[in-house]
């Protein structure tokens, strides 16, 4: 589907080789050589690596080991198509485009230490906006303390449905509480506490 709407001109593909280099598994040299590929091939239906070379500020010996790389880790194919009994070499971006399909197809995984999602849980319960250090409070507790968005809002319900104040620091010391609990009441295994008596 995308190489479709490549080859009609219709696909930004620069902003996805931009915004997603990384997740492409290319650096920005590879990135902007690859860019400058699709810009000549949808200009002249061909791969010259003169015109290439022209194009950038690249030295040739290391622009030839970057098409290189690129056509070894598939990101396009070269291959030939016979035409009245004359091979004609053709250009396939067929691989690119599949990568960026399933990159950009893939569903955002939910993070469960979502910190601006906690915040909007947070001002909405408590009828205000977070203090500067209030936002410290809760970035700490979620970055470092590794709290999750669903144990906030868990320790959140029990305060308000104990008829507790609710504040940063009930929250706080609420989660403090209950991962004592948990660590207080964990059991080894009994296979751990086996090869412990062996001992």
């Amino acid at each position: 589907m995308l190489q479709e709407l490549y080859l009609k001109g219709f696909l930004n593909y620069s902003k996805i080789l931009l915004e997603y280099s990384k997740a492409l598994g290319l650096n920005a040299e590879e990135a902007f050589v690859l860019n400058k590929i699709l810009d000549n091939y949808l200009a002249t239906n061909t791969l010259s690596l003169d015109d290439l070379q022209k194009q950038v500020l690249i030295k040739s010996n290391r622009l030839d080991k970057i098409v290189a790389s690129l056509m070894e880790r598939n990101y396009y194919e070269v291959y030939l198509s016979y035409d009245n009994g004359k091979g004609v070499e053709c250009i396939s971006f067929e691989p690119l485009f599949l990568r960026m399909e399933n990159l950009l197809s893939q569903e955002k995984t939910k993070d469960p230490y979502d910190i601006e999602k906690a915040n909007q849980f947070l001002c909405k319960n408590l009828n205000r906006v977070l203090t500067a250090n209030e936002l410290e409070i809760l970035e700490n507790l979620m970055v470092e303390e590794h709290y999750t968005y669903e144990a906030i809002v868990e320790v959140t319900e029990q305060i308000k449905s104990s008829k507790r104040v609710l504040s940063l620091k009930t929250i706080a010391l609420a989660l403090a509480n209950k991962k004592t609990k948990v660590e207080a009441n964990t059991i080894a295994p009994q296979s751990f506490q086996d090869f412990i008596k062996r001992i």
